[in-house]
């Protein structure tokens, strides 16, 4: 799947889940980072209460427990400290590593406007050009059902390439997962014309012909796969299904330019981040 992760942390239990998501998926081999970035900007007001070289010696000095806490696995683990703007040096640090993936833990409320990175981390996933876990629990070894939701759009491919090969290295069962919007297909519909019904019908046709093709091609790989249609609020479907289906990962998809607001599956995707409790693998186009 992955063989070099990157995991900011800033030592709160929240951030650690990231670093547990990193450890199950790991084959072994691979790579681990743990960066801690020391924002000046944000520690300048307190300047008087404490030094900046102490709080990067504290720093150091918890990046090495957790080193050593990992020592004895099958991966390889290193530790690192960059000062400036957490998303930023998060960004210079993946491209400077060459690390292939990135993790990060979330509180969980609300996804993304709580997560453990703070303020930063909507900038983090915009600037971020490699597929990103966030965690928003801790998470229970390796994900055994992997689901990837998707729009049927040219842009998703290589979050479809990236939930075949999740399947594949983790040995997990998959579901392939779209969502019928019945709201928004009636607001395009009454753009053209009031006065015609809409059919969903032939959309659910065209639908399903577009799931099985694909399930049928992880099939055809040897891996296990089905597929589910649904209809009704995309956000709320897919909380609803990996909640009661016990989905383990939800992979998603991006436009891949620079567009965390540019989700393949539209303006929705925000809400479903936001919204799914399970881990959330994101994948730019492209990657």
């Amino acid at each position: 799947m992955y063989q070099k992760i990157l995991v900011p942390v800033d030592f709160a239990h929240a951030s650690l889940w990231g670093l547990d998501l990193a450890r199950n998926i790991l084959p072994e081999g691979g790579e681990l980072r743990l960066l801690y970035v020391l924002d000046e900007s944000a520690l300048s007001p307190m300047r008087g209460i404490f030094k900046i070289s102490e709080v990067e010696t504290r720093g150091q000095e918890e990046l090495e427990k957790l080193e050593q806490a990992l020592q004895g696995s099958a991966i390889r683990t290193s530790t690192v400290i960059r000062r400036g703007h957490v998303a930023h040096e998060v960004h210079e640090e993946a491209k400077a590593w060459g690390a292939d993936a990135l993790a990060i833990g979330s509180h969980g409320r609300k996804g993304l406007s709580r997560l453990l990175l703070g303020s930063v981390a909507e900038r983090l996933l915009r600037e971020v050009e490699i597929p990103t876990f966030v965690v928003k629990h801790e998470p229970e070894g390796k994900p055994k059902k992997i689901a990837f939701a998707t729009d049927f759009s040219d842009a998703s491919a290589s979050a479809f390439a990236s939930f075949q090969g999740a399947l594949k290295d983790l040995g997990a069962t998959g579901v392939i997962l779209h969502v019928i919007d019945e709201d928004a297909w009636l607001l395009q519909a009454s753009m053209v014309a009031t006065s015609i019904p809409l059919d969903l019908e032939p959309i659910e046709t065209k639908a399903r012909e577009s799931l099985k093709e694909r399930v049928d091609l992880v099939r055809a790989a040897g891996l296990d796969c089905k597929s589910e249609l649904l209809n009704g609020s995309p956000w709320d479907k897919a909380e609803e299904y990996t909640k009661s289906e016990g989905v383990d990962l939800l992979v998603l998809g991006t436009h891949g330019y620079r567009g965390y607001e540019r989700f393949v599956l539209g303006s929705v995707a925000q809400k479903v981040l936001r919204t799914v409790g399970c881990p959330v693998l994101v994948v730019p186009h492209g990657e």
